[in-house]
């Protein structure tokens, strides 16, 4: 029998009493029912259960945030909740659990920070890009035009808010061909419907689910599962080993504006050539 997997001890649930204090208020104000004269908070309508889940899952935010000193107490609500948190995150719990647990995680804390902070657009955080894939539509967002195909996701639709047009390579066609007019044929309801990707029940294939296909995907093909978060990563370091004087148009595929932010959290090149020049020093070297 395999040992039992401990719970690293980052993920132990961060007690109520020891949230900043905007988070802790405003989290116990969205859960208050209904008033004779008044409307209930933005979770009042969830049953208790669900409410506990929510509260747990980010508890377990935070107390990753505060064993890596990032948790500021007297901080507004959700505050805490960036971009470059979320990712370190994701990253520490990809290792630890399952593709869907990392899913529902990440699922979950966008529901608690929308209650906290409902002004804010949290968007972002319920997509993190894999909702513009799962929600491809053939003929509007995935346009066949003669023998290429393209992508044209509107505004409204993108993190940025910014038209996201990009021609596919062409030997990206033959295979979106094939699928497309053979095997997504398969599907229950595949005529129904314009959605690109289906789910075995015909329905449209849910965030989750393409995250472990993912997973498995990647898995099966390198011997190491890589869920879709470091996928920005690996664009911006590949580009920057094999075709350094095109970085520019990394930096546009991700929409940076910024070569500081994209270099802090994207590249990794220079580490890679470090490596690789200090291995070469020890192959040199086999006896020093």
């Amino acid at each position: 029998m395999s040992a039992r997997r401990r719970s690293p001890p980052s993920q132990k649930a961060l007690a109520l009493p020891d949230w900043p204090k905007a988070d802790r208020e405003t989290w116990q104000t969205a859960q208050e029912t209904a008033g004779a004269l008044d409307d209930g908070g933005a979770a009042s309508h969830l049953n208790a259960l669900a409410r506990q889940d929510l509260t747990r899952r980010y508890a377990y935010f935070l107390s990753f945030l505060a064993h890596q000193g990032k948790l500021d107490l007297q901080e507004p609500a959700a505050a805490t909740v960036t971009d470059a948190n979320i990712l370190h995150y994701l990253r520490y719990l990809e290792p630890h659990v399952s593709s869907v647990t990392l899913a529902q995680s990440l699922y979950k804390i966008a529901r608690v920070a929308h209650c906290l902070a409902p002004g804010r657009d949290w968007r972002w955080l319920r997509r993190l890009r894999l909702a513009n894939i799962t929600a491809l539509e053939l003929g509007r967002t995935l346009i066949k035009d003669g023998t290429t195909w393209s992508f044209n996701i509107p505004p409204e639709e993108t993190k940025a808010g910014r038209l996201h047009l990009a021609v596919l390579p062409d030997w990206s066609a033959s295979r979106i061909d094939r699928y497309v007019e053979h095997y997504r044929l398969f599907f229950r309801n595949a005529e129904s419907t314009n959605r690109l990707w289906l789910s075995q029940l015909g329905r449209p294939l849910a965030y989750s689910s393409l995250y472990g296909l993912i997973c498995k995907r990647t898995r099966d093909a390198f011997g190491k599962r890589i869920n879709p978060h470091p996928f920005r990563s690996c664009l911006a370091t590949s580009t920057a080993i094999y075709h350094g004087a095109e970085i520019g148009l990394a930096m546009t595929v991700l929409e940076h504006t910024s070569s500081e932010v994209f270099e802090r959290y994207y590249n990794q090149a220079k580490m890679i050539d470090a490596v690789k020049a200090y291995q070469e020093i020890l192959l040199a070297n086999p006896q020093g």
